[in-house]
């Protein structure tokens, strides 16, 4: 009979046990879905299309006309405008946290726009020099895991305020460290303030020959993640802009067995004229008349190395030692340089060379 008589209350204690553990999960399920819907609330009028998680499908042409496609048949869904614009977070998969946003507008304007977020200095942008009624472009500067205001403000031809819109945005994480976001800045003196542009990481955390997912990093002067772009494996090693469009690799095909020159960087000096960083002879090369008539006007770097090469007469004195360099700059006669680069003169012109390590 005792049996019989704690039977019922076994059954009244695993009941109890149970519905708590239910209550449990529940509470943890309604509290993942409330911040789901508090992120979606703060995202209303921002669509995702949804990005794959391999990045080697992102970067196919199949995958990118596919996106292409539907952006364009948002596009054609509805009149957007200034106001309510079409806005989309990452749609082609390049770029974490950058927000692609399309409209129109009644009159040609040009826009800029600021992105601001607590405890951060306001990041700001032209986004194009010309006046125009088609608006299309992708907003970097926007920081992960954070809550972004983004506004966005039109100018017209007499230089007057156009109109003006606020977006929010709740940024995704980054899709590698959290620790990429915030770099640590040294304050330190300089003849000149330093220019708006941002400082760039082209990717050298991983392996050359492994298939792991390295990124493109972009700062700012505040030592803050403005940019992360993702690509296949290894490193970009150099960006190429023209116009609107920017060139830089994702990964490599396959390798061949020499590059005896390794060009890594080509600068224009005038019209006809350019300088190119051959890494592999550590030899900065100056090039003349390229379209008609190419010839080679000096070389910096090893005299030993071009003798008896029919070059050897081109071969300046050297200034200093250096080897591997990633690139070779032009500058101004007195403008002072970091004391780690090695230099060269020749006729009034600063050359500069990066070293390797």
């Amino acid at each position: 009979m005792q049996k019989i008589k704690f039977f019922p209350f076994f059954l009244l204690l695993y009941s109890l046990l149970f519905l708590e553990g239910c209550s449990a999960e529940k509470t943890v399920e309604t509290t993942a879905e409330a911040a789901e819907d508090s992120k979606a609330a703060e995202n209303e009028n921002i669509l995702s299309l949804g990005n794959p998680e391999d990045i080697s499908q992102v970067y196919t042409l199949e995958y990118q006309d596919q996106i292409e496609e539907e952006i364009q048949d948002l596009w054609e869904s509805s009149d957007y405008t200034l106001e309510n614009p079409l806005v989309l977070a990452d749609p082609y998969g390049t770029n974490t946290t950058a927000l692609y946003i399309r409209f129109r507008t009644d009159t040609p304007v040009k826009i800029s726009y600021t992105v601001s977020a607590p405890d951060y200095e306001d990041f700001s942008e032209d986004l194009s020099e010309d006046y125009s009624q088609e608006h299309e472009y992708l907003l970097i500067g926007i920081l992960p895991d954070t809550l972004n205001t983004i506004t966005l403000k039109a100018t017209d031809q007499n230089g007057n305020s156009a109109g003006t819109t606020q977006l929010e945005y709740q940024a995704p994480s980054l899709a590698g460290s959290s620790e990429n976001i915030q770099l640590d800045v040294t304050s330190g003196e300089s003849q000149e303030e330093p220019s708006t542009g941002l400082y760039t990481m082209l990717g050298n955390r991983t392996e050359e020959d492994n298939s792991q997912t390295d990124f493109i990093l972009l700062y700012d002067n505040a030592g803050t993640l403005r940019s992360e772009i993702p690509i296949k494996s290894y490193r970009a090693c150099n960006m190429l802009f023209d116009d609107a469009n920017v060139f830089f690799s994702i990964s490599a095909d396959e390798e061949e067995a020499l590059d005896w020159i390794h060009i890594n960087s080509i600068r224009l000096l005038d019209e006809d004229s350019i300088i190119i960083s051959s890494r592999e002879t550590s030899t900065i090369i100056k090039i003349d008349d390229i379209y008609d008539n190419p010839s080679v006007d000096y070389l910096i770097g090893s005299e030993q190395f071009w003798e008896e090469s029919g070059y050897e007469d081109l071969v300046l004195a050297q200034d200093g030692e250096f080897a591997l360099q990633h690139t070779g700059l032009r500058l101004f006669t007195g403008r002072k340089l970091y004391r780690d680069l090695q230099r060269h003169r020749r006729g009034g012109i600063l050359l500069c060379q990066v070293p390797c390590k």
